[in-house]
């Protein structure tokens, strides 16, 4: 199958998924650190924040893959049975990512023992 737009760059013809999802990851660590950046104090500290993070991006990973999986599973079987481990680097899903990334801040939280996020001030 051709894709019918190819990127420009460099001199190098690149896929626009993995442009614009790279995209995505850059513009949205830089919008959250600048929002960051605005807040006079932060509601948790960096290191929470950072492990919620940590948990949100491996949760969505996580789940992507695995609700894809789960969604073919023959595919994935039978793409396993030919190419091998490689097969299970491919297929995601953005409802998986989405509800991995939040079971997987929700992780996060309960190691971290934050019940909620109120700001530090307001913290006894």
């Amino acid at each position: 199958m051709n894709f019918p737009l190819q990127i420009e760059c460099f001199g190098l013809r690149l896929h626009p998924h993995p442009v614009f999802e790279a995209a995505g990851y850059f513009l949205g660590a830089r919008a959250y650190f600048l929002l960051r950046r605005r807040q006079k104090e932060a509601a948790l500290p960096l290191e929470t924040n950072l492990w919620l993070l940590v948990g949100c991006v491996f949760g969505a990973w996580a789940g992507s893959k695995l609700l894809a999986w789960a969604e073919s599973p023959a595919y994935y079987r039978a793409l396993l049975a030919t190419v091998g481990p490689p097969a299970l680097l491919g297929g995601k899903t953005i409802v998986g990512g989405l509800l991995g990334g939040w079971a997987g801040v929700e992780l996060a939280k309960k190691l971290c023992r934050v019940a909620a996020i109120t700001p530090m001030s307001e913290r006894g």
